[in-house]
């Protein structure tokens, strides 16, 4: 086959011309060029024609009518189904589409029709949701033609959207062998890296597309999100800003890019302890795109929290309706220390989901909130087997702390698609809130069936079996999840813990260490290691390293009362006292009085200030995802850039 297999869909005139080259027989043998001396084959032409030049004039019902009566003259042409397929796929009628476009190849459809039938038969495939038919539409595409670039960017991205990174890194890397002048190649690659914890690799990517193209907001709002993860905040927030210049310049006023941006760099603030400019940065996020689900949940979770503006008044939630937003890639949540839990509380089991009666809310939730969760279980009365809106209306919940309804919803969507890997990582956060630990360890167990590569999974189910005492689980699920993502500072912390509680002292001092060179600014290593070496007798150590965590998280009481303990032991009882009435003025001053349970985080491959992942719409892939908060505050970092 020669260049023209990778060619794309015409349309227009271009498409007309192109039909009419088959059908008057340009492209066909000798023996069926006679067919048009038919009167009907005649007419089946004049038919397919006006049909053509309706659809180009988005008349697409009346082309419909045309290509049918030109396929009941003419039944064995193809050209009539595949183009009827075009039709039916623009009113969005895929299963009409897909049966078209199957009729077309099995009849002889030829080249470039052929390459482009294969291709929209799988997206239309990957929209139904049927995606293993629709990679098995692709893989037989490239067997037949290796030289199908199109279809290896399609496949790359449903492979990374279906959590198998591995095998979509390989397309992207083709992709990019054919096209090395074209950005898209690397970019999907340095998503695909990212997923699989090969940042450094990621990193290169990114920055050789902005080498291709310097004005490219996509790039530096991917690369921004690798710096995320890397924990080099300032180079973060300086792409992120970028992006964010390049996407304003678009001017319109709904802009989902530009919110993605602004949100993405709010969570980065967020992580360097300067709530002020992620409050900004959220509410940027909303006035781009209103239904921006993530950040509307963000600045719920900032007034709930009873985080104060510069005025020092608590920060307004502008009242906007929700929705969901494309997946962002920040580095993912953190859970305490192992040793710091207490038993969960157990709540009620989840309840039946309702797509019509509301249940009642706080008394303390916003008022955006609520309007939105009232708009969600609107639309799922009009569309009760959409999960995507179950998905949303979950997230609501969760932020307002009804963990049960929640749950109840999340597995609505999974009973309505149960390859739903956001709702699956979000139940499992759910459950774990409720107390279920041992569902939310088997959601988690499922999530790593689909995608055998996911640390994030591996990370929390670790640190849930840890929970449940299954300890050597745990660290075997601990060690696979620094393996697989060697740069994440929080499963080096968790393992720590662990290892202390296991009282491996020396190779828990090794995971601390380690996880403070990766991520200097981590007040949770610098927590677990001090109280190591109160264990081991290094009192001066012990206090350096807890002074080191106070200055990183001066508001967290966990750490004077580690360091208290340090004080006592060396026989300070002055300072030990000074720091146990510090740590009991700040516990005092939190909004719950009792003590902190786990921080949970969804899952899976990209990181949130909510523990809540989004929804991705099925034609886009989905890069990693899940986004969380670490367990310690960040200070902002002075990395290179």
């Amino acid at each position: 086959m020669g260049k023209n297999c990778c060619g794309e869909i015409p349309v227009g005139t271009q498409a007309i011309l192109l039909a009419l080259a088959v059908l008057i027989g340009c492209e066909q043998p000798p023996h069926q060029q006679s067919a048009l001396e038919h009167p009907a084959e005649r007419q089946a032409l004049a038919l397919m024609l006006d049909g053509m030049e309706r659809f180009a004039a988005s008349d697409v019902e009346e082309a419909i009518v045309c290509f049918s009566k030109a396929i009941e003259k003419n039944p064995e042409e193809p050209t009539g189904y595949f183009y009827r397929a075009l039709a039916f796929r623009r009113q969005e009628k895929f299963d009409e589409a897909v049966k078209d476009f199957q009729q077309a190849l099995a009849k002889g459809l030829p080249q470039p029709w052929q390459s482009q039938a294969y291709l929209l038969q799988g997206d239309c495939l990957h929209r139904l949701d049927r995606w293993e038919e629709a990679l098995r539409i692709y893989t037989q595409a490239l067997e037949q033609c290796r030289e199908l670039y199109p279809i290896y960017k399609a496949r790359g991205r449903l492979l990374l959207e279906k959590g198998l990174a591995w095998e979509a890194q390989e397309d992207f890397t083709q992709l990019i062998q054919a096209q090395p002048q074209q950005t898209e190649g690397y970019l999907q690659r340095a998503l695909a890296r990212m997923e699989l914890g090969e940042l450094d690799l990621a990193l290169e990517d990114a920055s050789r597309a902005l080498n291709l193209d310097s004005e490219s907001a996509e790039a530096f709002h991917i690369r921004g999100q690798i710096f995320y993860r890397m924990n080099k905040l300032d180079s973060a927030v300086r792409d992120f800003g970028m992006a964010i210049r390049l996407r304003i310049r678009q001017g319109a006023s709904y802009n989902p890019h530009l919110a993605d941006s602004y949100y993405q760099r709010g969570l980065v603030y967020q992580a360097m302890g300067d709530s002020i400019s992620a409050t900004a940065d959220f509410r940027a996020a909303v006035a781009s795109n209103p239904e921006h689900a993530e950040a509307l949940a963000a600045l719920a979770a900032i007034r709930q929290q009873g985080l104060t503006s510069p005025a020092g008044k608590p920060s307004e939630l502008e009242e906007k309706p929700e929705k969901h937003s494309p997946k962002p890639l920040p580095p993912e949540t953190p859970s305490p220390p192992t040793s710091e839990k207490l038993a969960p509380n157990i709540g009620p089991p989840p309840t039946d989901a309702s797509k019509d009666k509301l249940p009642p809310l706080p008394e303390k939730t916003d008022s955006a909130v609520t309007k939105t969760i009232v708009q969600l279980t609107e639309q799922l009365r009009l569309a009760p087997n959409d999960p995507r809106l179950w998905n949303r209306r979950a997230l609501l919940y969760f932020q307002t702390g009804m963990f049960a309804e929640a749950a109840a919803d999340f597995s609505e969507a999974l009973r309505l698609k149960p390859d739903y890997p956001e709702a699956r990582t979000n139940r499992a956060v759910a459950m774990e809130k409720l107390g279920r630990l041992s569902e939310a360890v088997a959601d988690w167990s499922e999530v790593l069936r689909r995608n055998p590569r996911s640390a994030q999974a591996f990370f929390h189910r670790g640190r849930l079996l840890a929970a449940q005492g299954k300890l050597q689980e745990a660290l075997a699920d601990l060690q696979e999840a620094c393996r697989l993502q060697p740069q994440w500072v929080l499963p080096h912390c968790q393992r720590g813990d662990l290892l202390a509680q296991m009282e491996r002292f020396n190779e828990a001092l090794d995971a601390y260490s380690e996880a403070i060179r990766l991520g200097p600014a981590t007040a949770w290593a610098y927590r677990g290691r001090g109280k190591l070496y109160i264990k081991t007798g290094k009192l001066s150590e012990a206090i350096a390293d807890l002074g080191e965590a106070i200055r990183l998280e001066s508001q967290n009481p966990e750490n004077y009362l580690a360091r208290a303990a340090a004080y006592q032991a060396q026989g300070d009882y002055v300072r030990a006292g000074a720091d146990l009435a510090e740590a009991k003025r700040l516990h005092a001053a939190q909004p719950s009085a009792g003590p902190p349970t786990p921080p949970a985080s969804p899952p899976s491959d990209t990181p949130a200030t909510s523990p809540l992942s989004p929804d991705t719409p099925p034609t886009s892939p989905t890069s990693p995802s899940h986004q969380p908060v670490s367990p310690e505050p960040k200070k902002p970092s002075h990395d290179a850039p």
